[in-house]
């Protein structure tokens, strides 16, 4: 027995889906743009993430984060399903996707 209507699920699931999509554009974006910024002292802000930083250094920026985005996206979309608790999932990542954006534009600012 559903609590939800099934309208709501397939609405939520596929707003937070679209969501999610955007999200990783805006990461892409936001870390070229971090990471091609010169600092006030004339430094280049780095990738924390290890696995990300040598996808970068063999593909390049944008090449590498898209070498580890689109199987993640594609991995998303097949195995997640309009469901309640896969909606909730979704939610999670767009809030913690939210915040990288938000992190990268913060340091830009911060540092250029």
């Amino acid at each position: 027995m559903d609590f939800i209507s099934t309208d709501f699920v397939h609405i939520t699931f596929w707003s937070l889906f679209a969501s999610l999509l955007v999200l990783q554009i805006l990461d892409i974006h936001s870390t070229h743009t971090a990471l091609t910024a010169v600092t006030k002292k004339g430094h280049r802000l780095v990738e924390g993430n290890p696995f990300v930083q040598g996808a970068m250094e063999r593909f390049g920026v944008i090449g590498g984060m898209v070498i580890i985005k689109l199987p993640f996206v594609i991995l998303m979309g097949v195995f997640l399903y309009p469901h309640w608790i896969h909606s909730a999932v979704l939610f999670v990542l767009c809030g913690f996707y939210v915040y990288i954006v938000r992190n990268n534009y913060k340091l830009v600012k911060k540092y250029s």
